[in-house]
């Protein structure tokens, strides 16, 4: 097989209304091709997760093109604080080797990223400044495409049948994170150094991870984790 190419065309507007303020907006255009396919059949390697072996014979006659826009409102640390909006609104499709065009596994449609931070003077009494820093980042973002659930055949063989004949038809729920870091810098002569605290997922928000059949109830279910993961970390910085 040949390597897969692309083409991307990009414009870019980025103005700056202050020294610390600025907007950038990206339209943007991308088209893929030589992508390797299966002949006669949907599968397309741009949709790849993770597939530890490919038994059908590959071709590279796909293709695929993903357009959207990029938006980003940036403030620049000055003051003790900082912020950034950024937002993409995007489509995603491909063709796969039956040559009918459809959504691609990764068609989430939107993303939003608010992120924002402000540090804190702390004086000593030995007249030192050291700074208390607080960032939190919020992402919002749709769900992946996936196959449509085929109720009626999950209920006879309880377990989860996909339609396999729609490929990504159906999307996963949207998923919200929330990521909080403090952060406590002491200077020293010579050397600074460095606490912090991060919390991934701070408000503990539902994670999707597939689909899973409730015996109890008799029906397909999403399966949703709660994962925080706390990290603490200290550096020297001479």
């Amino acid at each position: 097989m040949e390597f897969s190419k692309a083409h991307h065309f990009v414009l870019a507007y980025d103005h700056l209304f202050t020294k610390n303020l600025r907007i950038k907006i990206e339209p943007y255009y991308q088209y893929l091709y030589n992508v390797p396919v299966k002949e006669n059949d949907s599968y397309s390697m741009i949709n790849y997760v993770q597939e530890f072996f490919v038994f059908d014979t590959l071709i590279n006659d796909g293709t695929g093109k993903n357009y959207g826009l990029d938006i980003t409102l940036e403030r620049f640390l000055a003051d003790n604080y900082y912020y950034m909006i950024n937002g993409s609104l995007f489509e995603s499709k491909y063709t796969g080797g039956d040559e009918i065009e459809r959504y691609s596994r990764y068609n989430s449609n939107f993303v939003l990223n608010l992120l924002g931070g402000k540090e804190f003077i702390i004086n000593t009494k030995k007249g030192k400044e050291n700074y208390l820093g607080i960032n939190a980042r919020l992402t919002l973002f749709g769900g992946e495409r996936d196959y449509p659930i085929d109720h009626t055949a999950s209920n006879i063989a309880q377990d989860v049948i996909f339609e396999t004949d729609r490929p990504f038809e159906s999307q996963n729920p949207n998923y919200a994170n929330v990521d909080l870091t403090i952060t406590y810098k002491v200077n020293h002569k010579k050397a600074n150094s460095v606490w912090a605290l991060q919390i991934k997922n701070a408000l503990a928000s539902d994670h999707f991870f597939g689909y899973d059949y409730n015996y109890k109830n008799k029906e397909v279910e999403a399966y949703n984790l709660k994962v925080v993961v706390p990290v603490i970390s200290y550096k020297i910085d001479f």
